[in-house]
C-alpha cells in the first residue's frame, strides 16, 4: 500500500507540472441587447395575436461564448494545443448552445509541427465560418452579410469526429484537409450509423488558399 501510494502521488506531482508549464488562455464573448418585438398575425383578415413585447436576448451581434486554449511546446519543433468553446444564451436562463453536448463549438486536440498542422475531435469546416480552420468566410466573403448568396457558395457546420490536416505555407500557397468519420454523434434519428461504416453521414472537404499581399483567394472541393 505504501508504494502504490508514492507511485500515485509521483504521477499527480508530475501531472501538476506539466498543467503549470501551458499557456492556457481563458477568453469569451458576452453579446446582450434589450429587444422590442411587435408580432401581428392576421388570418383572412381576422387578428389572432396583436403583441409588443421588450426582452433581454443573446447574439444579437456575435454568438455568445465561453472558451479556453492551450499549448505546450515539447521541442524539436513540437507544439501541441487545444481549443475548448461553448456557446451559451447570456440571459437569465444561461442555457448552453447545445444542451445534448458541453464544448458544443469546438472541441479540438492539435499538433503542430514543421510538415504541418494535425487536428482532431469536433471543429468547424472549412465553410463553417466559424472556429479554427474558417478559411472560406475568412477571405472569400468579400460583403457583410453574403453568407450563402456569392456565386451559390454553400455553407458548412461543425462536424465531429473529425481530423484536419493542414499544410505549411509553401511559397503562399497552403492547403487544408478534413474527413469526419461521422457528422453528427448525439443525432438520435442516426444512432444506427456508427463511426466508419457505410451508414454514416461524412464532411470530406479539401481547401486551397494563395496569400501574395493584398491578394487572397481560396478554391474549395
Amino acid at each position: 500500500m505504501f508504494k502504490k501510494s508514492l507511485t500515485a502521488l509521483a504521477v499527480l506531482s508530475t501531472m501538476t507540472g506539466y498543467a503549470v508549464a501551458g499557456q492556457v488562455t481563458l477568453y469569451g464573448v458576452v453579446d446582450e441587447g434589450l429587444n422590442y418585438t411587435k408580432e401581428d398575425v392576421k388570418v383572412n383578415g381576422v387578428r389572432h395575436v396583436d403583441e409588443h413585447t421588450f426582452g433581454l436576448d443573446s447574439g444579437l451581434n456575435a454568438a455568445s461564448r465561453i472558451g479556453l486554449t492551450g499549448q505546450e511546446a515539447l521541442g524539436n519543433g513540437m507544439t501541441v494545443g487545444f481549443k475548448l468553446e461553448n456557446g451559451f444564451k447570456a440571459t437569465d436562463t444561461g442555457a448552453l448552445g447545445d444542451k445534448n453536448r458541453l464544448f458544443d463549438r469546438e472541441a479540438s486536440l492539435s499538433v503542430m509541427t514543421p510538415l504541418g498542422r494535425l487536428s482532431a475531435y469536433r471543429m468547424g469546416g472549412v465553410a463553417s465560418a466559424a472556429g479554427s480552420y474558417d478559411i472560406v468566410y475568412a477571405i472569400g466573403d468579400a460583403f457583410d452579410g453574403g453568407d450563402n448568396k456569392i456565386f451559390g457558395l454553400a455553407k458548412s457546420a461543425r462536424y465531429d469526429n473529425m481530423l484536419t490536416y493542414q499544410t505549411p505555407v509553401m511559397g503562399g500557397l497552403q492547403a487544408t484537409v478534413q474527413y469526419s468519420f461521422k457528422k453528427n454523434s448525439t443525432d438520435p434519428n442516426r444512432l444506427d450509423a456508427r463511426e466508419g461504416s457505410k451508414n454514416a453521414n461524412r464532411y470530406t472537404p479539401t481547401a486551397l488558399t494563395g496569400s501574395y499581399g493584398p491578394f487572397n483567394a481560396v478554391l474549395v472541393l
